[in-house]
């Protein structure tokens, strides 16, 4: 159950803080290498996310 809590808990987290640094990058200037990054956490947290439901249905 604590493994599932993490493999759950830490790509949520992870979404979120993507989300805040791409908008944090967007109100700085908008597109620029701060927003991208905050995009790149975010898909890398979707991509983690993902394993996780795979893991556990499996």
């Amino acid at each position: 159950m604590a493994n599932d809590s993490f493999l759950f808990g830490g790509p949520l987290v992870g979404l979120a803080i993507g989300a805040l640094v791409m908008v944090f990058g967007i109100f700085q200037g908008g597109l620029n290498p701060i927003t991208l990054f905050g995009g790149v956490i975010g898909a890398a947290s979707i991509v983690l996310l993902s394993y996780a439901v795979f893991q556990a249905s499996g």
